[in-house]
């Protein structure tokens, strides 16, 4: 990792998609480069036709093909790919899929290298990603297995809310089958756990949510929040 500014690695996501102009707007945003180095990890021609089409045209980024060539004061843009991609802004298509994996692949190989500090991506089509060689349902799933961990998906507000999910990109009929104690309480530690080392909450105060209207009502509506939720905080409470 980097002893200087974080190095902040961001898949471009689908390039036919919203991702790439918001990537370039927020590169407008000045002070950028005074608080972190970022690196997109797409091709020249595809940021040059987002420029060109954004009419950004006096926005210079740094080209490279190798992490060692990263320029600390400007925006990097590490070649993913040479080749020119037909690109249809607002249309779903496997080409978009296609470069969207390129560059997750090539940003979360990086990230495993210690060459980025942390990774940001842009939004994929969970639809077209997906092919014989990315068989995953999104970003969630992938960096999961490509980290060996169990990932923990968390939304935060600009109230200072964040919540995070026991499941994610699991069909509603399905999610009780998916939950157990082990489960839950191990979610709620790893929640406690981000809150004090990502998001500096020194003392986390936590809400669990319950699984039926009225967390059950004493058995009145299902039974789950007595027999998964409740035995569930005991035993996070229990492992601190």
């Amino acid at each position: 990792m980097s002893d200087q500014k974080l190095i902040v690695g961001i898949s471009q996501g689908d390039i036919n998609g919203i991702g790439l102009e918001v990537i370039l707007k927020t590169f407008q945003e000045t002070g950028i480069n005074d608080i972190c180095t970022p690196v997109l990890f797409s091709s020249q021609k595809t940021v040059s036709y987002y420029r060109k089409v954004m009419g950004i045209e006096e926005f210079n980024f740094h080209p490279l093909r190798d992490m060692t060539q990263i320029n600390h004061k400007k925006v990097n843009v590490f070649v993913c790919y040479e080749e020119e991609v037909n690109i249809e802004m607002g249309k779903a298509s496997d080409v978009g899929g296609k470069y969207a994996a390129i560059s997750l692949e090539k940003a979360t190989e990086n990230l495993l290298a210690n060459k980025i500090d942390v990774l940001v991506t842009a939004p994929i089509n969970k639809h077209t990603i997906k092919n014989e060689s990315f068989n995953f349902i999104g970003h969630t799933d992938y960096l999961g297995k490509k980290l060996n961990g169990s990932p923990l998906m968390v939304m935060c507000t600009n109230s200072g809310l964040r919540v995070a999910l026991a499941t994610d990109h699991v069909p509603l009929k399905d999610v009780v089958s998916k939950l157990s104690v082990d489960v839950i309480a191990e979610k709620i530690t790893a929640f406690h756990n981000s809150l004090v080392r990502d998001f500096a909450v020194r003392k986390p105060r936590l809400a669990i949510l319950g699984i039926n209207p009225h967390a059950s009502d004493n058995g009145t509506i299902g039974n789950e929040d007595q027999t998964l939720v409740k035995p569930a905080i005991d035993k996070a409470r229990g492992d601190k």
